[in-house]
């Protein structure tokens, strides 16, 4: 019996052995293949992420040594490639950004022969090839494997021959194809995809037919169309996704009448209609989306008394009003009368702003509103105020006095449009107590007169430029 049991348990031994030698043999195989392409892809300035630097939240990316990241206790003594497998690969870089979309840089030094060798990674799950010479030779080859979840496409070369192969990828649920080659074929194929839910288009080739397409996708989350067709009967179709929770549809032609079908989308947190034709009649409709965190209106038709249709949105974090009828008077009526927030917390909503480490205001940038000389006086108590950004307030003498009127003894930084302003305006201003940066613009104040006004605190700068 004990020689059975020793030949049994050497027979178990060598198993166990011949298991770790093929898994090492194997393994090394995929160490080699990755160090391989991570120098390539150094080369190129492009990045990797491994496997443990996904966060739990299934969407952000953790630097390699964050605490959060799930890295083997293992790879103390042996690299990363050992036990991880890259998951991600981005060669997508941006020159710019217009209205919070990404102008991806011309990556043609990345090449088909760069891109395919990618389709050898086994783990590659997100692959990010935006403005880069992707070809839809390329692209075929890369979704063989159908496993890639995540597709990033935009600004590239792509046609309807490489996008038709989209259906291979059974779980991808993220793909951006914006200023791509891409037709209403190519949307037919795309709005298939079981588990897409994420969608960013913006195809010159996509038609208001092809738009209507989109009531078939119907476990879409967000979706991106700016620049697109859109009337009623597409978004009659978009009402049907119950689902969706971000929705773009900058610069279109969408009207008040048209907006009626997106009431049905209860789930909305995230909207963004800048650009349209958009008038108070359709914030009546936007009143209804009563989960709106994020509403963006910027350059609509829209007034402060539109603004009160929103008096149900009370989960309303963000509102972009910049370049429409709208004022701060008109925030504040909707956000401090009639949903009860502090004016701090009506700044948050509407301005660009910072505070400190308990929370008080520190920083307020009025940019993106109109102001009004009696729009100052909200301003009143918010004491640790530090930076103030009034450069689109046209200030003159009354206006000056009114900001030291306030009480921001605090105030270090101001900057104002000092066209009107005169010596007695500029005197004022000066007078407040911490003021060490102002910044005037074009002015027809003498600059002897500034000059000397710096020379009475030592401490005070003054830019401006000389009115012809």
């Amino acid at each position: 019996m004990r020689r059975i049991a020793f030949i049994a348990f050497l027979a178990g031994l060598l198993f166990v052995i011949g298991r770790a030698v093929g898994w090492c043999w194997q393994r090394s195989g995929i160490v080699g293949l990755q160090r391989e392409l991570i120098e390539s892809i150094d080369d190129l300035n492009g990045h990797y992420y491994y496997d443990f630097q996904l966060g739990p939240d299934g969407n952000s990316l953790l630097d390699p040594d964050d605490p959060k990241a799930q890295k083997s206790w293992l790879c103390r003594w042996t690299s990363n490639d050992w036990w991880h497998d890259i998951f991600y690969v981005s060669f997508a870089q941006f020159d710019s950004y217009e209205q919070e979309g990404g102008v991806a840089t011309n990556r043609h030094d990345i090449t088909t022969e760069n891109i395919e060798s990618l389709a050898e990674l086994p783990h590659l799950k997100w692959l990010a090839l935006n403005g880069t010479g992707v070809t839809d030779q390329s692209l075929s080859k890369l979704l063989q494997s159908g496993k890639l979840s995540r597709l990033w496409l935009s600004q590239s070369n792509v046609t309807d021959q490489g996008l038709l192969n989209v259906g291979r990828c059974r779980e991808l649920d993220t793909l951006a194809i914006e200023a791509t080659q891409a037709s209403d074929k190519s949307l037919r194929a795309i709005v298939q995809l079981p588990n897409l839910r994420s969608l960013s288009l913006g195809s010159p080739g996509i038609t208001a037919e092809g738009m209507r397409l989109l009531g078939y996708a119907r476990n879409l989350e967000e979706l991106f169309a700016d620049r697109l067709p859109i009337n009623l009967s597409i978004t009659t179709e978009l009402g049907k996704l119950s689902k969706l929770r971000s929705l773009s549809l900058r610069f279109t032609n969408l009207s008040d009448d048209s907006l009626v079908p997106l009431q049905s989308c209860q789930q909305l947190e995230v909207l963004r209609l800048d650009g349209t034709s958009l008038t108070n009649k359709g914030l009546e409709t936007l009143g209804k989306l009563t989960q709106l965190n994020e509403l963006d209106l910027n350059g609509s038709n829209i007034s402060n008394v539109g603004l009160k249709s929103l008096k149900s949105c009370n989960q309303l974090k963000h509102l972009n009003i910049a370049n429409t009828g709208c004022t701060l008077t008109g925030a504040v009526e909707l956000f401090h009368e009639l949903l009860g927030l502090s004016i701090a917390d009506t700044l948050r909503r509407v301005c660009t702003t910072e505070s400190d480490s308990y929370g008080n205001l520190v920083s307020v940038d009025f940019s993106n509103i109109r102001l009004a000389v009696e729009d100052l006086v909200q301003l009143q108590g918010l004491e640790h105020l530090q930076w103030l950004d009034l450069h689109n307030l046209s200030m003159d003498d009354m206006a000056a006095k009114v900001i030291v009127s306030l009480g921001l003894d605090e105030l270090t930084l101001l900057q104002v449009d000092g066209r009107n302003l005169t010596h007695d305006g500029l005197a004022a201003l000066v007078s407040l107590p911490k003021l060490r940066d102002l910044h005037l613009g074009v002015t027809s104040v003498a600059p002897q007169v500034i000059e000397d006004a710096m020379r009475s605190r030592s401490y005070l700068r003054i830019y401006y430029l000389a009115k012809e």
